[in-house]
């Protein structure tokens, strides 16, 4: 599943007209860096759901050392900074606020 929620986000990167490096290694400390208009990204790519409070469930850990992380969900793909996550906790609910500005 991790593969296949990887190359979604690389799509949808691409799409926007991002240029995408994708890690060739498991040691890598991201999933991604992105490139556009001189500025550049680490993202991590993560699998996850949705609660009935619209609330994203995913793995938090090591987000340490990422700018944007990429959550796959069923039917979307959601781009959250890393400082709208909570790290440390494994599999806990994040409300993407309405009035925050997606990074992607």
């Amino acid at each position: 599943m991790a593969v296949l929620s990887q190359l979604r986000v690389e799509a949808d990167l691409l799409e926007k007209g991002y240029e995408v490096f994708p890690s060739l290694s498991l040691n890598c400390s991201c999933s991604l860096m992105i490139f556009k208009q001189g500025r550049s990204f680490r993202i991590e790519v993560r699998t996850g759901r949705e609660n009935p409070k619209a609330q994203f469930i995913f793995s938090r850990q090591r987000l340490d050392q990422v700018d944007v992380v990429a959550v796959v969900l069923p039917k979307r793909i959601v781009y959250l900074w890393r400082d709208q996550v909570q790290t440390g906790k494994s599999w806990w609910p994040a409300t993407l606020p309405p009035t925050t500005k997606a990074p992607i």
